[in-house]
């Protein structure tokens, strides 16, 4: 615990000038005069207590340090207490009882917690932002995926007999060292393996080199868009920050 020397205790009563004035052994005498005072201070039966005592050791009278105990909460003036101590032995306070009584009239405490809830709450609006476009790029991707297995179930559909077969050999010649589709083809198309490469190629060989965010296939992909009522919300964040477009007016 912080104790003061003589030397503050005359410090605090008597003021600063008279530590600059005075010779040692006027300090002395006026140390017993301090002495005396204390004595004839009423006996305050609070005065035993550890927020009280540790009050006194701040160079507070047992009469102010009492009082101070019945108004303020102990865990405010432990805080009050601990922050004086750390300035007071960094030498920033020179009149030890008086920046303490001011400390706990003004709460000197820091206001951290504050600044940490202002700085909390703008990181969660940052990763609230990221994770909506995040989530608007998942739906989107998710829908562009949605529309082309929908065009090229649409285009196979629309081929003759001969030109599905002629289609299907071409696959089978370009592939032939695919060590997957060599491994199950005697499954045929159908082969879960097997069909996956295959619509690939399909795709390349019927729907081109569609490219939806370059814009080659934007007109169609947003028509098929406008028929996905149930992901309408995901969908408009999507485009605005994909495209960098306004949203699509609600009906």
């Amino acid at each position: 615990p912080l104790t003061l020397s003589v030397k503050e205790q005359i410090m605090t009563v008597m003021g600063e000038d008279m530590l600059e004035n005075k010779s040692i052994e006027d300090a002395s005498k006026v140390a017993e005069t301090l002495h005396s005072v204390a004595e004839k201070e009423p006996d305050i039966t609070q005065s035993g207590s550890v927020i009280v005592d540790r009050l006194m050791q701040f160079g507070l009278s047992k009469t102010a340090a009492v009082k101070w105990s019945k108004t303020v909460d102990a865990v405010y003036i432990d805080e009050i207490l601990d922050l004086v101590e750390f300035e007071y032995r960094a030498g920033k306070i020179r009149n030890l009882p008086a920046y303490t009584i001011k400390a706990l009239q003004n709460d000197y405490r820091p206001k951290p917690v504050t600044i940490a809830e202002d700085v909390s709450k703008a990181e969660r609006e940052k990763l609230q932002a990221e994770s909506n476009r995040q989530q608007a790029q998942d739906v989107l991707k998710s829908l562009e995926t949605d529309y082309y297995r929908q065009r090229l179930d649409t285009a196979l559909s629309e081929l003759s007999n001969s030109a599905r077969e002629a289609l299907e050999q071409d696959f089978w010649d370009a592939h032939k060292g695919n060590v997957l589709v060599k491994k199950y083809r005697k499954q045929g198309i159908g082969h879960p393996v097997v069909n996956s490469v295959y619509r690939a190629y399909a795709k390349a060989r019927l729907l081109g080199d569609g490219n939806i965010a370059a814009g080659s296939d934007r007109a169609d992909f947003e028509a098929f868009l406008a028929t996905q009522h149930e992901v309408l919300a995901d969908l408009e964040a999507a485009a605005q920050n994909i495209f960098q477009k306004k949203p699509r007016a609600r009906r």
